[in-house]
């Protein structure tokens, strides 16, 4: 008998996350009447008289940003008896630089020549952002940051990163504007790498409210994005980006939903890289993110009209 659904922040193994006590929560196996928390090479709760098993706050040594911690919890109960150690769980800080000041988190510099900025194109239609890089080994854990004024998916060296739709999703985006994280590791190569984000206007320059109007929050679509590979920065989004806003993709709404046309290739062009815009700080996701979790298929497929007459007409026209 072990605790189980060890939780932080209300999340499984969550990634990014920005405050510097992050709550635990867990399952116990009986009534609890005690507990102790070991965060692996970093603090222990030692045995604490409590029945609390949701939002117990951390409570060790001071967190630093974009490390992974793990942790376990067991329980006592009113007899005295002890449960198992439960399973490990993790969490991994976002950006926060300590202090936990966001708005600095994403402006403060990597490196000597590191000004992270706001990469698109000039307008408001879908948008293709890339930029190639190479490392020398691949790493043990590369952690890729990314946010957008828009919603953006990922890419890296032609495979989907993470399984979330409409990120950041829809804030006030002059008061804050959520970012992401995902583990990349599995994705990156020796050699030359290349990451991809596609934009769309979303909520903040899409169709949205009542009205239906469009860029209530702003007009060009960007993209910002931080990647580490074991702890050293990689690439960031500057001036040595490329965009195309001429692709497939020709229209996308979340209301009029998406256009699409084969026979166009992206045209390639150096991005436009601007500094802060004028919005919100950026802060780390804290909830489960928007997934595909089912597919429905059609039960059949009744011609219409339209194509019945189509049908008809053809077999009637005489050959000659």
């Amino acid at each position: 008998m072990r605790p189980t659904h060890l939780r932080c922040e209300y999340l499984t193994d969550p990634l990014g996350i920005d405050t510097p006590t992050p709550r635990l929560s867990w399952v116990p196996p009986f009534d609890q009447a005690a507990y102790q928390i070991k965060v692996t090479g970093l603090w222990d709760s030692g045995c604490v008289r409590s029945a609390e098993s949701l939002h117990v706050q951390y409570a060790g040594p001071t967190l630093q940003p974009r490390r992974r911690y793990v942790w376990r919890v067991r329980c006592w109960n009113r007899r005295g008896e002890i449960s198992a150690w439960s399973g490990p769980a993790c969490w991994t800080t976002g950006l926060a630089v300590p202090g936990w000041q966001q708005p600095q988190a994403w402006d403060q510099p990597h490196s000597a020549t590191d000004t992270t900025m706001w990469v698109g194109g000039p307008g408001d239609s879908p948008t293709m952002v890339r930029r190639s890089f190479t490392l020398a080994h691949r790493p043990r854990q590369a952690l890729l940051f990314a946010t957008a004024l828009g919603a953006y998916e990922t890419s890296l060296n032609g495979q989907r990163v993470g399984d979330q739709v409409l990120a950041p999703e829809w804030t006030d985006y002059r008061q804050r504007v959520q970012y992401q994280v995902f583990d990349v590791t599995r994705l990156l190569r020796t050699g030359r790498n290349t990451l991809v984000a596609t934009l769309a206007p979303g909520w903040y320059a899409g169709r949205i409210g009542l009205l239906g109007d469009k860029n209530h929050y702003g007009q060009c679509l960007r993209f910002r994005a931080r990647l580490y590979a074991d702890e050293t920065p990689v690439v960031h989004t500057d001036g040595h980006w490329e965009y195309a806003d001429r692709l497939p993709i020709a229209s996308a709404d979340i209301l009029d939903g998406e256009h699409h046309d084969a026979r166009v290739k992206p045209v390639w062009k150096p991005a436009i890289a601007d500094s802060w815009p004028s919005s919100g700080p950026l802060v780390a996701q804290p909830n489960e993110p928007v997934r595909v979790t089912q597919e429905l298929r059609p039960v059949s497929r009744p011609a219409s009209r339209a194509n019945v007459v189509a049908s008809a007409s053809s077999f009637a026209t005489p050959k000659s």
